[in-house]
């Protein structure tokens, strides 16, 4: 079935108009920001958004620039608002208001074989990959809190104190109760 070329932000509208309708679209993938889950010319499936989205699904969205975005869900907030990032990227799309979500990507095509996202093995390792950037957010930011105390009350820095922490496990490890 040939593809249809067409600018982002007329993809949008178009499949807005075809997602509003309750029918599914099919869209071809750009770029690496979701790899490997979606890789670059994946076929993606993308369905109405009818059910409640959920921390982990994969959903299809149009930025404020026009861009047609395939990220996951991170985050949310009471206000229908979704935290987005791509599975690749270091950062996140930021809040991503509910009137800009185009569908839920219910699965994908490649190579010709079908991968369906409403599994239970998708959805447990989807839900591992936002438990592991929440806590990496959070890590972060404690760190950050840490390394501003220690800034100020001794002069030191992260670097100190990760080399510290490093010299420490070098020579203990769990369980084994003293040095080695």
């Amino acid at each position: 079935m040939p593809f249809l070329s067409l600018p982002s932000r007329e993809v949008g509208l178009l499949s807005k108009e075809v997602l509003d309708r309750s029918s599914s679209i099919r869209l071809r993938a750009t770029g690496g920001s979701m790899n490997p889950v979606i890789q670059h010319e994946d076929i993606l499936r993308v369905a109405p958004k009818k059910t409640a989205i959920r921390l982990g699904d994969i959903l299809l969205f149009q930025n404020e620039a026009g861009r047609i975005i395939a990220h996951r869900v991170i985050g949310r907030n009471a206000s229908q608002h979704y935290l987005m990032r791509g599975d690749a990227n270091s950062s996140s799309d930021g809040w991503i208001p509910d009137a800009q979500i185009l569908g839920i990507v219910t699965g994908i095509e490649r190579n010709g074989k079908v991968t369906d996202f409403n599994t239970f093995r998708f959805r447990y390792v989807s839900s591992y990959r936002v438990l592991r950037e929440n806590l990496r957010r959070k890590l972060a930011a404690v760190l950050g809190q840490i390394n501003r105390g220690i800034n100020r009350e001794k002069g030191f820095n992260r670097t100190t104190v990760l080399s510290g922490l490093f010299g420490y496990l070098q020579h203990h490890r769990p369980g084994e109760g003293g040095e080695r």
